[in-house]
């Protein structure tokens, strides 16, 4: 599953978005879609500056722990880019199109559990 790109999986998770939404008959895809796109993108990003992360630490005896301190710093400091990010994005559908919020806001939730899921698995591939 960790061999394909991240990105992969977001761009199917998105394409998938769309379809189901208006499956669903409730709100607007293209909205559903963009939140899902959203949210995937922050947990590429999330995987890729973990990677980076991951590859500069230092080798030797006695890194473990400073290491792992680091990436729990850079995960703590993603995810609060990431909330802002999510709140600023439902600030402007709301000052932009009140109307699309529901969906803009499905699709973040949904997006965000598919893809935190995902990025643990990234994640745990790395360390």
């Amino acid at each position: 599953m960790t061999r394909l790109p991240f990105l992969l999986y977001v761009a199917a998770g998105t394409a998938l978005a769309g379809p189901v939404t208006a499956l669903t008959g409730k709100g607007s895809p293209a909205w559903a879609a963009a939140g899902v796109a959203v949210a995937g993108l922050f947990a590429a990003a999330a995987v890729m500056v973990l990677a980076r992360l991951k590859a500069r630490r230092p080798e030797g005896p006695g890194t473990e722990a400073r290491a792992a301190a680091d990436l729990a710093k850079g995960f703590a400091g993603l995810m609060m880019a990431r909330m802002i990010g999510y709140l600023a994005l439902l600030a402007a559908v709301a000052a932009l199109n009140p109307s699309a919020l529901l969906s803009v806001g499905a699709g973040v939730v949904t997006g965000t559990i598919v893809f935190q899921a995902l990025e643990v698995a990234y994640l745990r591939k790395l360390s």
